[in-house]
């Protein structure tokens, strides 16, 4: 039994030593992709965010009213929801 374990260490020492340059070429590989997923210098300025137009109106008015309007029209249309669910949709028409 000892003499398998052994030679299963011995084995995979091999194959670890044997697979070493596939595993260099592989991290090349993928420091090569890298670097072509990153654009370079004269690209990116290309292409670079004009920071000015993105915040001109940060703030719009009667936010907190906004929310508060919103909320009140969730919980009258859960109300109307729930109702329905209650009567079975079945109302008295007159």
């Amino acid at each position: 039994m000892t003499l398998v374990v052994i030679g299963l260490i011995i084995l995979w020492k091999i194959l670890v030593w044997l697979t070493r340059p596939f595993r260099w070429w592989l991290n090349a590989m993928r420091t090569r992709a890298r670097e072509r997923a990153v654009a370079d210098e004269e690209t990116m300025a290309q292409y670079k965010v004009d920071d000015s137009k993105l915040y001109t109106d940060s703030v719009p008015e009667n936010v907190e009213q906004k929310i508060r309007d919103a909320l009140l029209e969730k919980k009258l249309t859960d109300r109307q929801q729930r109702h329905h669910q209650l009567t079975g949709g079945k109302e008295k028409k007159w």
